[in-house]
């Protein structure tokens, strides 16, 4: 009996606390640049992955004078794009998109 009791508390007390590290994954103030102001963004995407747990989409995005960036974005899992109506067929490379995103 002393043995459950105590198999019982560790359990209890224990499972929330391992919940604890898992909070700061997405700490997103880290990241970006929150007084940053919007950017508009334009430019053929090179790479859609459509992947666990989050996807990223690839762009090449050329200045006014030419110059190509490569920029990375991170979207959702694909469960949450899945409900919006997205695919791994969604974006291909060649596409051209264009976002206004806060850097």
């Amino acid at each position: 009996m002393r043995k459950t009791t105590l198999l019982m508390l560790i359990t209890i007390l224990g499972v929330p606390a391992s919940e604890l590290p898992a909070l700061a994954h997405h700490s997103f103030a880290a990241v970006f640049d929150m007084q940053g102001a919007p950017v508009k963004v334009t430019g053929t995407v090179t790479r859609f992955d459509f992947v666990n747990p989050h996807g990223f989409v690839y762009l090449d995005v050329k200045d006014d004078t030419g110059n190509v960036t490569k920029w990375k974005f991170e979207v959702t899992n694909p469960n949450a794009l899945l409900r919006l109506g997205w695919t791994k067929e969604t974006l291909k490379a060649g596409d051209v998109v264009s976002d206004e995103v806060e850097v």
